[in-house]
């Protein structure tokens, strides 16, 4: 969301120069970037949007894992007698249970429910 507040600064910095400067640009120019703003604001709304679609199924998947079902991350099973989860880099590590997986490390954006 704080992505979204700053493309909103940007955008009103854009729009107050171009108001600024309304005298010196032309009427083609002036509405061309009247339009190119728009666009801007669109492509911002949509990229926050799927943005948060992400955010939740990735939210979703470790509410999951955390919840005990099982995880498959390119064809090993996660779970959590396996596997820790670090919130700092949304990954899944290897704890020292298992040797044969020791020192694999997942993304969470990799991993799908089984």
């Amino acid at each position: 969301m704080a992505k979204f507040f700053v493309f909103i600064i940007l955008v009103l910095l854009l729009f107050a120069l171009s108001y600024a400067l309304r005298k010196r640009l032309r009427d083609k120019i002036y509405y061309f970037f009247f339009f190119f703003f728009g666009v801007l604001i669109i492509v911002a709304v949509l990229f926050e949007l799927r943005s948060s679609k992400e955010d939740k199924s990735k939210e979703e998947l470790i509410l999951a894992f955390f919840q005990g079902s099982s995880l498959k991350c390119k064809d090993i099973h996660v779970s959590k007698e396996n596997f820790n989860f670090d919130y700092g880099t949304s990954a899944f590590i290897a704890n020292d249970k298992n040797a044969s997986l020791k020192f694999m490390i997942f993304n969470a954006r990799d991993c799908e429910l089984e």
